[in-house]
């Protein structure tokens, strides 16, 4: 089982999660630096100056999953971790939207992929930072889309997907990857369709189990189980 440690309901981070009738979570960005142009200071966010931003992406599918104990893909392919950020950087597309610039890349060989961090322009209103910086995640989507570096005997096409919330990163050794996933709830419980609508877009959903009624553990808790791995490691990382 892999641990995602989710954090919905009424603790929220990057947007947090929609309740009914509420938008749904957003990418998470950060803001690092002052604006460019006009209106760099005081009063940057009236005067139509843009910020610079930092946001996370995660590329899933870049390398093989181990799905035995004898699959030996991943110990022929990109063994070392520079390998594997170079193998990142090859499948990104040399131009983006919004000025945006690769700042770093984590790779997740466990997980099939790895986090890019990238720095863009926005204007200084967080819902219109946050469009800018789904744009470019969208750019990168689009530029996978189209075909090549996928590995030999995947199936499953290479994405980019937007990191919602602060990405919660560790090196807990692993052998093999799960398809389920279970979520730690940071206020009141979700529902199975409120887990079913956030979690569906990484992939097909097996079954959502819910932590029982009676029970008394804290945090609260859920499992979301895929039909497939990457659909996980995806939602683990996302």
């Amino acid at each position: 089982m892999i641990a995602c440690r989710a954090v919905f309901g009424a603790l929220q981070r990057g947007g947090g999660l929609a309740r009914p009738g509420a938008q749904r979570r957003r990418i998470h960005i950060d803001r690092i630096g002052p604006g460019i142009g006009p209106g760099t200071g005081a009063d940057h966010d009236s005067s139509g100056g843009l910020a610079t931003y930092s946001a996370r992406l995660f590329v899933a599918g870049a390398f093989p999953l181990k799905i035995s104990a004898l699959d030996i893909r991943p110990y022929l392919l990109l063994r070392s971790e520079e390998a594997r950020r170079k193998r990142i950087a090859s499948l990104l597309p040399e131009s983006l939207p919004h000025g945006a610039a690769v700042a770093g890349i984590e790779p997740h060989a466990r997980d099939g992929g790895g986090m890019v961090r990238f720095t863009f322009q926005a204007p200084g209103e967080p819902g219109a930072a946050r469009e800018a910086a789904e744009a470019v995640v969208s750019a990168v989507d689009a530029h996978l889309a189209k075909g090549g570096g996928r590995w030999w005997l995947e199936i499953a096409p290479i994405r980019a997907l937007p990191i919602r919330g602060v990405p919660f990163t560790e090196d807990i050794v692993r052998m093999l990857p799960s398809r389920e996933v279970k979520v730690e709830f940071g206020g009141p419980d979700l529902t199975v369709e409120q887990l079913f609508r956030e979690f569906r877009r990484f992939g097909r959903i097996r079954d959502i189990g819910m932590q029982p009624s009676t029970s008394k553990d804290t945090p609260r808790w859920a499992t979301v189980q895929f039909t497939r791995l990457r659909g996980a490691t995806s939602a683990r990382n996302c």
